[in-house]
């Protein structure tokens, strides 16, 4: 079966497909007529808000792309795997559609080689570790999009509270380390770490775990899931560990995103009543 173009992406990936679409891949050689893109697109807020962002950006992708109309269709998230799947096999998939990290190896072989139509100056706009993620045996993939950092705070007040100097915090430790400072920390009556699922800190702290423990998400080529090899595991068994012995507050996970983010201004703003802090 040829390739369908299923991109992950928004925005930026219209101009792109318009031009595979009725110029071959070629903008200079662009036709005069009409082209409509069809993407398939899953709410991150209510559906009439996603509608409206769209809508506001089209103004934009006329002024590079005057020809290319976008039809963009919502469907809930829920069964998107497999809706994404009975097109391909139907050979009705959209020209852009969104994907997670997870979907990946799912659909590498129905992907377009990007590189023929993005120019590496372009590229290099993204941290090489995206790009990378991207690229499945030398064709990218994918347009990254929703990259994200995470920063962690240390209460340098709590923390010199139980003997540590501020410089431990830029040396490298074990694991073993941690879990002494977070020892010390419950008996002073302190949480050691927060987790929540209100910024995805789980997901978070589970792939700086693995690849402290040596393990990943999938091998080399991308075939296949390792989340069973034994470093993995050892990271999941580590995780349950902090929880099990109540170095982490067991009502971090029932905590909405506005609750966590009040709490990190409490924490900020008085730091000695917080009974958490986080290790860098």
């Amino acid at each position: 079966m040829s390739k369908k173009v299923l991109l992950l992406g928004a925005i930026a990936c219209f101009v792109l497909v318009a031009q595979m679409s009725f110029a071959g891949g070629s903008s200079e050689n662009a036709g005069p007529q009409k082209v409509t893109i069809t993407q398939w697109a899953f709410p991150f807020a209510a559906e009439q808000e996603d509608k409206a962002m769209f809508e506001a950006l089209m103004p934009e992708l006329h002024k590079v792309a005057p020809n290319v109309d976008v039809n963009i269709e919502f469907f809930p998230w829920d069964g998107r795997r497999q809706r994404v799947l009975t097109a391909i096999a139907a050979q009705t998939t959209p020209d852009v559609v969104y994907l997670n990290d997870d979907m990946k190896p799912l659909f590498y072989p129905n992907l377009l080689d990007l590189n023929k139509y993005i120019k590496k100056a372009d590229l290099a706009d993204f941290k090489p570790g995206a790009i990378e993620g991207s690229t499945y045996k030398g064709e990218l993939a994918f347009v990254p999009v929703l990259i994200n950092s995470v920063a962690r705070f240390v209460n340098l007040d709590l923390f010199q509270k139980l003997g540590y100097p501020e410089s431990w915090i830029n040396e490298q430790h074990t694991w073993a380390d941690f879990v002494q400072l977070c020892e010390k920390a419950k008996q002073a009556g302190y949480y050691c770490d927060t987790m929540g699922p209100a910024s995805d800190a789980i997901v978070d702290e589970l792939s700086n775990y693995l690849g402290q423990a040596g393990g990943d998400y999938y091998n080399a080529d991308m075939t296949k899931s390792t989340l069973n090899t034994p470093e993995a595991i050892n990271a999941f068994k580590f995780i349950v560990s902090l929880w099990d012995n109540k170095y982490i507050n067991a009502a971090d996970i029932d905590l909405t995103e506005v609750q966590s983010q009040e709490s990190n201004f409490v924490h900020v703003k008085t730091p000695l009543e917080c009974p958490h802090f986080g290790l860098v």
